[in-house]
């Protein structure tokens, strides 16, 4: 991917655009967009002069509800933001059936568990991120 976009003119004509966009770029294009979404709300909420004209909105809040957006994008530029509730080691016996599919099962040594809860309320305080970029997208501006 490669986007060189333009400073915005001072005669009102359109800021020159090019974006670039490789097929490997979209298989995973909600990883792709969220590195780039990232960084430009965290500059927004640096650089930001203004808030949204909803009642009961002030800058305090509109940087705080940016910083949610921000943390939630962030989780999804990592490729291990689950880790932290995963813990033990896998350990499976593979045996081949008559018909020639695979059945696994739990070996001697697997200690594997997962923190249900804890990946669960993770994953909504993402979605809570996320959902605060869909109702303000129309605000993302200074």
């Amino acid at each position: 991917m490669k986007i060189n976009l333009g400073r915005y003119k001072n005669n009102g004509s359109a800021r020159t655009q090019k974006v670039q966009i490789d097929k490997w770029d979209s298989w995973s294009a909600d990883h792709s967009m969220a590195l780039i979404i990232a960084p430009l709300l965290k500059q927004l909420r640096d650089d930001t002069h203004g808030y949204p004209g909803e009642e009961g909105m002030t800058m305090a809040k509109w940087k705080k509800i940016l910083d949610k957006m921000i943390w939630s994008f962030e989780q999804l530029n990592g490729d291990d933001n689950e880790s932290q509730f995963y813990s033990g080691k896998i350990d499976w016996i593979e045996t081949k059936l008559p018909n020639g599919n695979t059945e696994c099962k739990k070996g001697p040594n697997d200690t594997f568990k997962v923190d249900t809860k804890g990946l669960i309320k993770h994953n909504k305080k993402i979605q809570d991120g996320l959902n605060l970029f869909g109702k303000y997208f129309r605000n993302l501006w200074d």
